[in-house]
């Protein structure tokens, strides 16, 4: 296998996600809702069990610490197609902003 196999296609932090989690952080605040930022961290990570066992002030703390930009590298064979990617930087702000 070839080096260049094994290089990220693309890495570094998406500002946008960001964005979009600073966003579901402002209900903790306003309200103490922590819905909106778990279901935008679930929509990043996915299933992540270490992001599921976290309490309420490390869910916090990630998200704070997430919104200048998540980090982000994929291999270029890892099976996720670029417009997997792009669609994830594309979500609408308005999906996670609390209600």
């Amino acid at each position: 296998m070839s080096a260049r196999f094994s290089r990220p296609i693309w890495a570094g932090p998406a500002p946008g996600l960001g964005k979009r989690i600073g966003l579901a952080v402002e209900p903790y605040y306003q309200r103490k809702d922590l819905k909106p930022l778990r279901e935008t961290l679930k929509k990043v990570y996915g299933d992540e069990e270490t992001i599921k066992t976290l309490d309420e002030a490390g869910l916090i703390e990630l998200g704070e610490n997430l919104t200048h930009g998540v980090p982000i590298a994929t291999p270029v064979f890892d099976g996720r197609q670029g417009a997997d990617i792009e669609h994830m930087l594309d979500w609408p702000a308005s999906i996670i902003q609390a209600r």
